[in-house]
């Protein structure tokens, strides 16, 4: 088992990455900066449930057990509840709670479709899933950030906002995106 502090201090890294990638991918699809201040919020903030449950019980290394699985997707429940409770600004709470939702419907916690799920979560989802892949997981070696780019293409659709695809993925092409390693 890793122990507690470098799975939360991984997991910080990881939450900040994604605000970098989310915040560049917010940019390039013109939001303002109120809602880039608020997306960024969101990314920092989208596994807060997850250090609370590692906190409550560790992990073991490797591959999830199902149960284990189960419960650490309560995470985006938990993460959304505390940051309504803290009173934080709704689009915060939603993109939380909705960052594991996928295009085709197939997500959770709600299974949640195409444009039902709120942008922030569709942004942070690819960056999620970008960050993971490159930095990668003790169960999960790192890949290349080409591989982890042509994953997220393939999943365009199913996955991942198909219109968000193509701006993180042109943004590479561009080199407004920093590869995050």
């Amino acid at each position: 088992m890793q122990k507690e502090g470098g799975e939360l201090n991984n997991l910080k890294k990881h939450c900040y990455n994604v605000s970098i990638l989310s915040k560049q991918i917010g940019y390039l699809l013109n939001l303002n900066k109120h809602d880039l201040k608020l997306l960024v919020a969101s990314a920092l903030y989208h596994d807060i449930g997850k250090e609370v449950l590692i906190q409550r019980r560790l992990l073991s290394k490797g591959k999830f057990t199902k149960e284990e699985y189960e419960f650490i997707k309560l995470h985006t429940i938990v993460g959304a509840e505390i940051l309504r409770n803290l009173n934080m600004d709704q689009k915060i709470v939603l993109a939380v709670r909705h960052h594991h939702e996928r295009w085709d419907g197939k997500g959770y916690p709600d299974s949640l479709k195409g444009e039902e799920i709120p942008l922030f979560s569709r942004i942070i989802s690819i960056a999620d899933a970008y960050d993971v892949m490159v930095s990668g997981r003790p169960y999960q070696k790192a890949v290349k950030p080409i591989i982890a780019l042509n994953e997220i293409i393939r999943c365009s659709g199913t996955q991942f906002d198909p219109e968000i695809v193509k701006v993180f993925i042109n943004s590479f092409r561009k080199d407004d995106v920093v590869c995050i390693n």
